[in-house]
């Protein structure tokens, strides 16, 4: 029911694994709450860690038997330390999760445990501790980890959301089907009611799925090529023009047109040195960054946020429109560039997949209208040479173009009455 706890994920350890991983979380996840028993195990230390992240932007709080706090600042390579209590002994943590898209996560919690020793002669521990992730991406996945050895068998993890709105996060309407337009549905419970808006869904006018490389230009298969029904991409710092451009067959509107993509990096880090940065999106040749172009696409880099470029004529350079507060380095995001006018276009990431759920966006209101003849869907890697050492890799998928429109349209919904 809304506003109530639902559990979504139990995982537990069977003794071969220093890792209880919950995998990709779905649903509603804007309030999280993470129920922990630990039979044992474990050794060395333990920590909880976010979507799979490494990096230095962990920061709690942490207070023992009520003890003065202690400020802890996780480095790389770790996520937030003691948030299970202590490895070898039975514990018990809760810990809620404060998790809304697009901003920093914050968590609170405690801890008990049995003091190393059973019987009542000893005393339980208590932990409490406070706890941010200095990162806007949503939490979709919690791995509790040991530094050492494995968790005993049954150890759980049990993860709850809380919906704090009025939808259930399984929603009974949610899964109806073949529902006619115009349906009305009132919740008993809340008193809301729903209409069922048909969907407004165009056709598109290409769509590739990549599932051989018909249609594709290639500078060098070793940055990018296209294998398992996707596009992947290597970024480097070699010297190397590479580009990999897909061809739409003919020039399209200089006025108006709806690209989509999927993107999920699957590597993305940065020893040192330069930048190594890529680009995608629309060109009007096939070429590689340092060849003049007209361009309108996305660009990120291994030690720089996401941002956006166009360019009438010259050669690609990253963020000429602008640059988001973060980089999308995990999981997938859905991406759109939508050109409203000779002179407007709109870049947009979404965190789903019918493009809803806006991760960021961008406009920009005096695009050059000699921007023209865009042809081709385009990789394009930096082409100069540098010191950059850097590991960014990952594919590209789910490509469409809807050509002389300015909407793809929405998908079939229900519709809150008093809201549209």
């Amino acid at each position: 029911m809304a506003n109530t706890l639902q559990l979504i994920k139990t995982v537990t350890a069977d003794g071969n694994s220093a890792t209880m991983d919950s995998g990709t979380l779905t649903g509603d996840l804007d309030v999280l709450r993470v129920v922990i028993e630990i039979v044992g195990g474990g050794s060395g230390g333990c920590r909880m860690r976010f979507n799979g992240n490494t990096g230095n932007n962990y920061r709690r709080l942490f207070s023992e038997n009520g003890g003065s706090k202690d400020g802890h600042n996780d480095g790389a390579g770790n996520g937030v330390t003691n948030m299970v209590g202590r490895v070898g002994r039975h514990c018990y943590s809760t810990t809620t999760i404060y998790n809304y898209d697009g901003k920093e996560s914050h968590g609170h919690g405690h801890c008990v445990t049995d003091g190393a020793n059973t019987g009542s002669a000893n005393a339980p521990t208590r932990m409490e501790y406070a706890f941010k992730w200095a990162n806007t991406d949503q939490i979709n996945r919690i791995a509790i980890e040991s530094y050492s050895s494995n968790w005993t068998s049954g150890s759980t993890m049990n993860i709850y959301a809380f919906s704090r709105t009025d939808a259930d996060i399984s929603n009974e309407k949610d899964a109806l089907t073949n529902i006619p337009a115009g349906t009305r549905y009132e919740e008993t419970d809340t008193r809301k009611i729903y209409r069922f808006k048909a969907s407004t869904l165009v056709n598109s006018t290409y769509t590739e799925d990549m599932s051989d490389t018909t249609g594709w230009t290639f500078a060098d298969t070793g940055a990018a090529n296209v294998t398992g029904g996707s596009l992947s991409y290597s970024l480097n710092r070699n010297g190397s023009n590479d580009a990999a451009s897909y061809d739409f067959g003919s020039t399209i509107s200089d006025t108006k047109f709806v690209l989509r993509f999927s993107r999920t990096p699957t590597n993305h880090s940065h020893s040192s040195g330069s930048n190594c940065i890529g680009f995608f999106g629309l060109s009007d040749n096939t070429s590689g960054q340092g060849t003049s172009q007209d361009f309108i696409g996305f660009n990120f880099a291994s030690n720089d946020n996401d941002g956006c470029t166009t360019k009438n004529g010259t050669t690609l350079v990253a963020n000429s429109v602008g640059n988001h507060s973060d980089k999308h380095t995990s999981g997938t995001k859905y991406y759109e560039i939508k050109r409203n006018s000779a002179t407007e276009v709109v870049f947009t990431v979404y965190n789903n997949s019918d493009f809803t759920g806006v991760y960021w966006t961008k406009t920009e209101d005096s695009l050059s209208s000699s921007i023209t003849s865009l042809r081709y869907f385009k990789w394009a890697n930096w082409h100069s040479s540098g010191s950059g050492s850097c590991n960014v890799t990952g594919t590209i998928d789910d490509l469409e173009l809807w050509d002389n429109v300015t909407s793809a349209g929405e998908p079939a919904k229900w519709v809150e009455r008093g809201t549209a």
